[in-house]
């Protein structure tokens, strides 16, 4: 049994507290940490005591009390050698479904070729007519989806196609579910919303991925839609720009796709919201990021120290 689970994944933090009320502290101190050697473990954490007790540096006779409390507030299940919890089944279960439905998309990119193609009548070359070729449009007009009447639909379609595997990474990041999205996550229109963040701030689909990833920490709960990211997507690029990384966006041309996350971008993103006094969680920066923003000189030792975030 391998330790290769999800390298992250959705927190609950009202649910997490409320579920907790009661508990003694350090069996609802051991109970968080434990929830994440259960996703390291795709929720088959074996159930040993030694190598439980050597992760969290604790004595046997500790883990037992907490072992016990857990399983009588059913807050995990032990059978067979094995330690699972049930929301875990429930986040790994549809993870697996995206991952399975993003290979069968990648093995299928073109179910609709097979289509038989409509045979011209025999006096098509007389009923022709000039075609003109369609008008150019604005930035603007792809964002709203005002597209010239002809190629509306078709454009559309066209955009969400292209953007349907960024966009169910962002659902994904958000805690939103692909299968059971809500009413302003589905549709044409939220894919090119999502689409819109690439052609205005020139960001990657891992930045928009991960700028989704880290919007949770402001909001909890999964937003109404796509609409609810866009001061964090704004706030991520013009952390981007300032840290010079990078030239501006050219309102013709697409980000780049499956580019790396631009470590420089998120040092200096993390660096202003420390600066200006935000409320930033320790457990949303990682140590490599803050090692980031203080080799260069963007915040200080004392100022990492203050929040509790770790180099």
């Amino acid at each position: 049994m391998s330790m290769n689970g999800l390298p992250w994944y959705q927190r609950f933090p009202r649910d997490l507290i409320e579920g907790t009320v009661g508990m003694p502290y350090d069996v609802k101190m051991q109970y968080w940490a434990l929830l994440d050697l259960i996703y390291l473990y795709n929720n088959a954490l074996p159930d040993d005591a030694n190598f439980i007790c050597g992760t969290f540096n604790c004595s046997k006779q500790l883990w037992r009390k907490v072992r016990a409390e857990l399983v009588s507030r059913e807050k995990v299940q032990i059978n067979n050698g094995i330690i699972s919890n049930k929301r875990a089944e429930n986040i790994l279960e549809s993870s697996r479904k995206y991952s399975n439905k993003q290979a069968n998309n990648r093995a299928n990119p073109n179910k609709n070729n097979t289509l038989p193609t409509p045979e011209p009548s025999p006096d098509a070359h007389q009923k022709r007519t000039k075609v003109e070729p369609p008008q150019p449009h604005t930035q603007e007009q792809e964002l709203k989806g005002i597209l010239p009447s002809n190629s509306k639909k078709e454009e559309e379609g066209a955009q969400a196609r292209a953007s349907i595997s960024v966009f169910q990474e962002v659902m994904l990041a958000v805690g939103v579910d692909p299968d059971k999205a809500p009413k302003f996550w589905r549709g044409s229109a939220a894919t090119t919303h999502v689409l819109g963040w690439q052609l205005v701030h020139n960001l990657t689909d891992d930045e928009l991925v991960e700028v989704a990833r880290l919007s949770r920490r402001d909001n909890p709960e999964p937003p109404d839609g796509p609409k609810a990211l866009d001061r964090h997507m704004a706030a991520f690029a013009k952390a981007k720009a300032s840290a010079g990384s990078i030239k501006p966006a050219s309102p013709s041309k697409a980000a780049p796709v499956h580019k790396p996350v631009d470590r420089q971008a998120v040092a200096a993103f993390w660096a202003a919201e420390i600066n200006k006094g935000a409320y930033v969680s320790a457990s949303a920066i990682r140590p490599d990021v803050a090692r980031d923003m203080l080799a260069a000189k963007l915040v200080t030792p004392e100022q990492l120290r203050e929040k509790g975030i770790a180099a």
